[in-house]
């Protein structure tokens, strides 16, 4: 009775080295594989981050000379992802909201552009010949007033897994 008892600790012994090796295994290539974590968190974040996202949008804004105005958010759920809706507008060409918009999708953020509208800015009043010389100019070049609705997503943080950082 007490061979076999000393058996079955035995393998439970042998069975937690076996635990034990797996999870140093795991914890080493999760260190290696840091960079790439630290990529992945942030290109979907726990959080909404919205100052981060106010960051972002403005730090872009500024080097395309736009300025923002009206700007909102509204948190919002989609499944397992949760999302921030930003919303704003500003004037600008449309050569600087392509160049604005290239920016937003080089962020490391995950983002997509729910909806926009474009309609002409309403133009000051211009001489006839002032008018003869900017019909010739690019139509790309006209203010254009510009509303449009981001989505900036995150993953939360769920009870279990928050539980288990804690515990670590």
């Amino acid at each position: 009775n007490l061979e076999l008892k000393i058996k079955e600790t035995q393998k439970k012994i042998e069975l937690l080295q076996e635990y034990k090796a797996k999870a140093a295994a795991l914890v080493r290539d999760y260190n290696q594989l840091g960079e790439q974590v630290d990529k992945i968190n942030l290109a979907l974040p726990t959080d909404a981050e919205t100052a981060q996202v106010l960051a972002s949008l403005s730090a872009i804004s500024r080097n395309n000379n736009i300025a923002l105005k009206n700007l909102s958010f509204q948190k919002g759920k989609k499944g397992n992802l949760s999302y921030l809706d930003v919303k704003t507008s500003f004037t600008t060409s449309y050569d600087n909201y392509k160049k604005w918009l290239e920016d937003i999708e080089k962020e490391i953020r995950i983002t997509d552009v729910q909806k926009v509208s474009m309609k002409l800015a309403s133009l000051p009043k211009i001489s006839s010949r002032s008018r003869r010389r900017r019909s010739r100019s690019r139509i790309t070049s006209f203010p254009l007033d510009i509303s449009i609705t981001l989505r900036c997503y995150y993953e939360p943080i769920t009870a279990v897994e928050k539980e288990e950082e804690t515990n670590h």
